[in-house]
């Protein structure tokens, strides 16, 4: 494969493994007739912010000043619907304010010698200052925000994208329109390296040899604590 940049410059591999979301990559194949079908993204937005309240206002909530509030909150659309249409006689579609807020641990600000509460909250747009103020009151000493597509929109399916594109062009990110985490998608760079060596050393190289773990005591241990486990299989490499 021809790997080249917009400035021309370019250099012959003999794989290629696109680690990278196919929708924001920028990437074109040519003289090939495989596509990879981009898939839209939700688009996530993270406020980081210190607060001197051990927990949101209870006002925000519709509750009295002396009712406790959870520092962990996940909300949902169904719950937000149900309150409009309890409220409301009109037919207006309801919106979150955030998806989550979770108070994940104390700080000390350097120009202050009281603890802090720092805390994270996911939200399907920018959150307005006049929200923060409706959550924590005056009392937010610092904060932080940032955007990113965090996962795709997993929708029901049958159709997913190849793994493998074309012949030695992989693209570990088709994981992704499965189940979108960090742990699977690693699970799925590791296949697509295996699956490469397999091609050019053999299964052996890989997976190793007289694997029956079954047989004798080492089966008891775990494969990580064997001497002879190498990282892909037993004995392998």
């Amino acid at each position: 494969w021809y790997v080249g940049s917009k400035s021309g410059e370019g250099e012959l591999y003999d794989a290629v493994i696109l680690a990278a979301p196919w929708h924001n990559a920028d990437i074109t194949l040519l003289n090939t007739p495989r596509r990879v079908k981009a898939k839209p993204y939700v688009r996530l937005h993270v406020t980081l912010l210190t607060t001197s309240r051990a927990s949101p206002r209870p006002g925000y909530f519709g509750l009295g000043e002396q009712d406790a509030v959870p520092t962990t909150i996940l909300t949902s659309s169904e719950s937000v619907r149900r309150a409009a249409t309890s409220n409301s006689t009109t037919n207006k579609t309801p919106t979150l304010d955030f998806f989550s807020l979770t108070y994940l641990r104390t700080v000390t600000p350097p120009e202050s010698a009281k603890d802090e509460y720092l805390v994270k909250i996911f939200s399907p747009a920018p959150l307005a200052p006049s929200l923060l103020i409706r959550l924590f009151g005056n009392t937010i000493s610092w904060s932080h925000t940032h955007t990113w597509d965090a996962y795709p929109y997993l929708t029901p399916t049958n159709r997913f994208p190849r793994i493998e594109v074309d012949h030695n062009l992989f693209y570990p990110n088709a994981m992704e329109s499965l189940v979108s985490t960090m742990e699977t998608s690693t699970v799925s760079a590791k296949n697509t390296v295996a699956l490469l060596l397999k091609r050019w050393f053999g299964d052996e190289f890989v997976n190793g040899k007289d694997c029956d773990w079954d047989e004798h005591e080492e089966s008891k241990k775990d494969p990580v604590d064997n001497a002879n486990w190498a990282g892909w299989g037993c004995d392998s490499g």
